[in-house]
């Protein structure tokens, strides 16, 4: 028998459950109220590649994978500038536990 057959198990992600709160973090954009979804709730390899974007790619998918079906029409309910954009997405990932060290 190799390491390989019978290894030794050092962390179960079969097992594993997130013991963080989880709520959704909820913005009130052009009067209406969205619910982003909690990052650790979100499918972790789309979050990581939102993240390799770069900073203004990464907002962007970062809110496109909270909002789900919600993105579109998040978008066209009227101009978000770039500040407001990021101080919304500092906001969600300090929400979700994330030090985004600013």
């Amino acid at each position: 028998m190799t390491h390989h057959d019978n290894p030794t198990v050092d962390f179960n992600l079969d097992t594993f459950r997130n013991e963080a709160e989880t709520k959704p973090f909820v913005v009130v954009h052009d009067g209406t109220p969205y619910s982003f979804t909690h990052l650790d709730e979100l499918d972790g390899w789309k979050a990581a590649e939102a993240f390799a974007g770069g900073e203004a790619g990464a907002d962007i998918e970062v809110i496109k994978l909270a909002l789900g079906d919600d993105f579109a029409k998040f978008k066209s309910a009227k101009v978000l500038r770039r500040g407001p954009m990021q101080a919304l997405v500092k906001r969600y990932l300090a929400h979700c536990g994330i030090d985004t060290g600013n």
